[in-house]
């Protein structure tokens, strides 16, 4: 019997505004928060709310990190994508892996979102608040801490011994 799923990050958010990704910005830009836990976690779902997708379409990444040392550290083997349109305004979307992922205890992580697609112009912004997350520049390897990030939530089942 597999126990309940708990909530890892994005607990208890407040909206305080809108962030995200505008123009031609296709995979140059990762962004997400850094979360820590006690226990062992299975991840099971990462779960994004679209505020506004003014793309005719866009393709999302999701990647989980394990933060070392102020280096990311792939915990996916591969990311995960997830198609978004303007239908999905105002919509809460989820992905799941398709991998077994344990989050250990006691490590810092950063689950990130990427638009890596797009079609047509726009900008693709999410509900965001105030939490410590990164923004990374896949290409350059330059990451920067910032105190505000989409409201990604992180969910996933202790894991039992």
């Amino acid at each position: 019997m597999q126990n309940k799923p708990h909530t890892l990050s994005g607990k208890s958010w407040i909206r305080t505004s809108t962030a995200g990704f505008e123009g031609d910005c296709k995979g140059e830009i990762e962004w997400g928060p850094i979360f820590k836990n006690r226990k062992d976690y299975l991840l099971t779902d990462i779960m994004v709310a679209i505020d506004k997708c003014e793309y005719e379409e866009c393709l999302l990444s999701f990647n989980c990190y394990e933060v070392r040392d102020k280096k990311f550290v792939n915990v996916l083997n591969k990311p995960i994508y997830l198609r978004v349109t303007p239908a999905d305004n105002g919509k809460q979307l989820s992905v799941t892996p398709v991998e077994s992922v344990v989050l250990k205890g006691k490590k810092k992580y950063c689950v990130t979102i990427s638009v890596v697609d797009i079609k047509g112009k726009g900008r693709l912004s999410f509900p965001a608040n105030f939490k410590s997350s990164y923004a990374r520049h896949k290409v350059k390897g330059k990451m920067k801490k910032i105190p505000g990030c989409p409201m990604i939530i992180v969910k996933g089942h202790e894991v039992e011994l």
